[in-house]
């Protein structure tokens, strides 16, 4: 088969013409709306708050000594109380004078959660069903129903006096400088779910990320330290969460405790790269021109919530949420995204000065022409042919592994049963062998 003959070209672009092609990319990859969960994060069943633990020990333990740190779940000294709420008397009127004895509680909580059927709801109205289910939500109580109201335990470890109301209804994390006690600085993390609730969350958590991992090839679990709260304008009253700090954790299931007959789980970094939430980044810049803080291993998450402070100090209603939760995060495109960013790549080798890509991004004409051997004897081919290989292959076979392996762009195509297949796999060993990294990927389709 003979080459056609070259034609006029077209020019290649510019470096700029090309990033702002990659750019235009990178932005179709990110979903700036409020279903992604990297903007509007809730907590659920697949999540683990992080209770009384101090954000800068625990980023120390898991990223800096990479120490696996064990989750525990309501320890023995808390309590356990059971009261019935009748119909007659309001939760809140109960829960204030029941819990003022134990050392007050707060009067009323905002927020944006509803439940419970229609007759509950006008016996006791909107506010006291918030203010249930927040005191659930953050570990102080629960409840179930019952046939005169609602069967009420206490199991938070301690009732905030008037001094830590504040920090109990925003379910926040002590400060360094606000505690010295042993159980801030071990290699436990507290959370506020009883033995049955951590282990059924730890082993679906532990699950879904090792089917995620299997099936994309990208960790999705990570713990989250710190969350903006923030509104998408001046008027609204939406509170919105986008965690700050993500760090890639793993689960691992370690032994069955014979007192409580559940499973112990500990968490570990898993050395990926810790990712600042670059949807949130980018939402900030577009829509209030505000720059996102890039959080840097060699500072502490306190030092980063500091500076982010300065930047969002001028959002009244906009605050840095103190808090810890594990939970699934995608990022598989977000990987994507960085890639495409040319100042990532080493300057002698950056994406936007690669061939293929420009031609892809400007419409220039790249070269071609058949590589073909034509009728070349396989003996010859054989004695020149430097690789090993895996499987057998014939002159044209072997031919297109040497020039691939010369480092020139082709494309393999032939009807079903010529080798393609054999070929791929050849070449993948050929290059493994010389000491390259090779990305395969493919596009299965089915019929139903």
């Amino acid at each position: 088969m003979e080459n056609s003959q070259p034609h006029k070209m077209k020019e290649s672009g510019t470096n700029q013409e090309v990033d702002k092609c990659l750019e235009q990319l990178r932005q179709k990859l990110l979903d700036l709306s409020l279903r992604n969960t990297l903007l509007n994060h809730k907590e659920t069943k697949r999540t683990i708050r992080i209770v009384d633990e101090l954000p800068d020990i625990t980023f120390k333990r898991l990223v800096v000594e990479q120490e696996s740190m064990i989750l525990l779940p309501m320890s023995d000294e808390l309590r356990a109380e059971t009261q019935i709420i009748e119909k007659e008397e309001s939760p809140i009127s109960f829960l204030m004078k029941y819990f003022h004895e134990k050392g007050g509680l707060f009067k009323s909580i905002n927020t944006i959660e509803s439940g419970f059927d229609k007759n509950f709801r006008e016996k006791f109205g909107e506010d006291c069903i918030n203010t249930l289910l927040h005191l659930k939500k953050i570990g102080i109580i629960d409840f179930e129903s019952a046939d005169k109201g609602l069967n009420i335990k206490l199991i938070s470890e301690d009732i905030p006096n008037d001094a830590s109301i504040k920090q109990i209804r925003n379910a926040e994390l002590p400060k360094n400088e606000e505690t010295n006690a042993k159980r801030h600085f071990d290699n436990k993390l507290q959370t506020p779910l009883t033995p049955s609730q951590l282990e059924s969350r730890c082993n679906r958590l532990r699950l879904d990320a090792k089917t995620a991992l299997e099936e994309t090839g990208c960790n999705f679990l990570y713990l989250s330290i710190g969350f903006l709260e923030w509104q998408e304008s001046d008027d609204s009253e939406r509170c919105l969460r986008a965690p700050l700090i993500l760090i890639p954790i793993e689960f691992e299931r370690i032994k069955i405790k014979r007192r409580t007959d559940y499973f112990t789980y500990k968490i570990s970094y898993t050395g990926e790269d810790i990712l600042e939430n670059i949807s949130l980044a980018e939402k900030l810049s577009k829509d209030f021109g505000i720059a996102l803080p890039l959080f840097k291993d060699n500072i502490n998450p306190e030092e980063y919530f500091s500076d982010l402070n300065e930047v969002i100090s001028h959002k009244k209603k906009w605050k840095i949420a103190r808090e810890m939760i594990i939970g699934t995060f995608s990022f598989s495109k977000i990987v994507m995204y960085r890639d495409l960013n040319s100042t990532m790549w080493p300057s002698n080798g950056s994406i936007n000065k690669h061939k293929l890509v420009n031609t892809l991004c400007t419409g220039g004409d790249y070269p071609s022409a058949s590589i073909l051997p034509g009728q070349t004897d396989i003996d010859e081919i054989s004695d020149n042919f430097e690789y090993s290989l895996i499987l057998d292959a014939d002159s044209s076979q072997m031919h297109t592994i040497e020039q691939s392996m010369k480092g020139k762009d082709l494309v393999i195509h032939g009807p079903p049963g010529t080798g393609k297949s054999q070929t791929i796999a050849n070449l993948i060993a050929c290059a493994m062998s010389c000491g390259k990294s090779v990305l395969y990927f493919t596009i299965q389709s089915c019929n139903a």
